[in-house]
């Protein structure tokens, strides 16, 4: 569960019955209220506490807060038969910058806040730094509740939403949400300390509007982000095997735009022309942006110099530093507060 100072958990997506079970097999001995819906796990490593609602069929809710004087290491394991969605909000309570930053195949997302939808094809990894108190709110929602109260068919073709409903997408990751605090908070104060006889119903009235926010956000989103040919929403789907190979395979070298657009399906010329006009930067340099901003993550971490340059494919320190300067403007020790 630790090593090196790091703990390290991995949880299935997108199921939140075992989402539950996992966490009773991971902290036997924590204190589980299951007709409070809650845990609190308090050890050497971890300070947690996680609260449940089974809202109404298909519609689960979960509050969490933790602090470990450790780094965490979460680990999201694809789950492609699941039925139900999440949403994630996440928050740190320090002003530090980047105490947490988040991994996916969409890309790499570093900050004190996120936001993240996605469904059972996820992958991903999220980091916290040590001495970081966080907290937030997760949603699962199952196919059927969605369709069920959403006109899913009157959405925007382009929608964030969509994509992800209909799984041609796997998630969608922003960081600037910090608007959805207060609502999350009022969510979560409910759930832990709520008396009133009508507690359940404000929850559920609370939870609806949160919903139909951020779905309402994600299609405002959407509608921009494909003006600008961001990657986030890639607007030609036929690089999009190309930017998964490259994310999931940032630690190998190059692996050229023959192969890459191979993979996409694209004579070389073709993909070429369509990466650049997409991207406005050929195959390569993006590649060489994304190992860059996963050296920054890492170092942000922690992690040596060294390690970090071995790590992505560099013959020495000197090589990598060279090139990381030439990119940032500044050594890869002086990048780390």
């Amino acid at each position: 569960m630790t090593t090196n100072n790091v703990i390290r958990l991995k949880q299935l997506v997108a199921d939140p019955e075992a989402y539950i079970k996992e966490m009773i097999q991971l902290h036997p001995g924590s204190n589980h209220n299951k007709e409070a819906g809650s845990f609190i796990i308090q050890n050497d490593i971890i300070n947690s506490a996680l609260r449940y609602r089974w809202l109404e069929e298909g519609l689960f809710l979960f509050c969490f807060e933790s602090f470990s004087p450790i780094d965490a290491h979460f680990e999201f394991v694809e789950n492609p038969s699941a039925e139900y969605f999440s949403i994630i909000f996440y928050f740190t309570e320090s002003s530090s910058h980047t105490p947490f930053y988040v991994k996916t195949t969409e890309g790499i997302y570093s900050d004190d806040q996120c936001a993240l939808f996605f469904n059972g094809n996820l992958n991903a990894e999220i980091f916290l730094k040590a001495h970081h108190k966080a907290f937030g709110l997760r949603v699962d929602l199952h196919h059927n509740w969605l369709k069920k109260n959403i006109q899913i068919d009157t959405l925007p073709k382009d929608s964030v939403f969509l994509n992800i409903f209909t799984k041609n997408q796997t998630s969608y990751t922003h960081t600037n949400c910090r608007s959805y605090i207060s609502p999350i908070q009022s969510i979560c104060d409910q759930v832990k300390e709520g008396k009133s006889p009508f507690t359940n119903l404000l929850i559920k009235k609370e939870v609806f509007q949160l919903i139909i926010d951020y779905i309402q956000d994600l299609n405002k989103i959407s509608i921009s982000i494909s003006e600008k040919n961001d990657t986030s929403t890639l607007s030609d789907l036929s690089l999009q095997n190309a930017l998964k190979y490259m994310k999931n395979n940032i630690y190998e070298k190059f692996p050229g735009s023959d192969f890459l657009a191979e993979k996409c399906g694209l004579s070389e010329s073709n993909f070429s022309k369509k990466f650049k006009h997409t991207f406005h930067v050929n195959a390569s340099t993006y590649y060489k942006e994304l190992q860059m901003k996963e050296a920054v993550q890492l170092l942000n971490l922690g992690k040596r110099v060294k390690f970090v340059a071995h790590k992505l494919g560099y013959q020495n320190v000197a090589s990598f530093g060279r090139a990381f300067k030439l990119h940032f403007g500044k050594s890869p020790a002086s990048s780390v507060e």
